[in-house]
């Protein structure tokens, strides 16, 4: 079911490109499929291009899902993911250090 209203909310000219229905669809696809690793890098590219477009509640989020889950890959594949969880960390400690609101990704 979940899969088929992601694939219809695609499919709709308003949902299609949009950037934030992105991110959601790849968090619900990663739960889905774990180690599918090209979800991973759909949202690390939009962690590092388009970050700005979520609120900042979203932003930390998303970075703090996204450094769990690369740790989580890393050792049910028992690859090397670690270099994309810590610059996910960075980037999170950087919009956390240039918004003195936002330290949501520290906890």
């Amino acid at each position: 079911m979940l899969g088929e209203s992601i694939q219809l909310a695609e499919q709709h000219p308003v949902f299609g490109g949009d950037k934030v229905f992105q991110v959601y669809r790849d968090i619900l696809a990663l739960m889905e499929q774990p180690e599918n690793e090209s979800i991973y890098r759909r949202l690390e590219d939009i962690a590092y291009h388009h970050l700005h477009l979520l609120r900042p509640t979203d932003q930390a989020s998303l970075l703090r899902y996204r450094s769990i889950q690369a740790f989580n890959y890393t050792i049910k594949a028992n690859r090397n993911t670690c270099g994309w969880q810590f610059r996910l960390y960075q980037l999170g400690l950087e919009k956390v250090l240039c918004s003195s609101t936002n330290t949501s990704f520290l906890t």
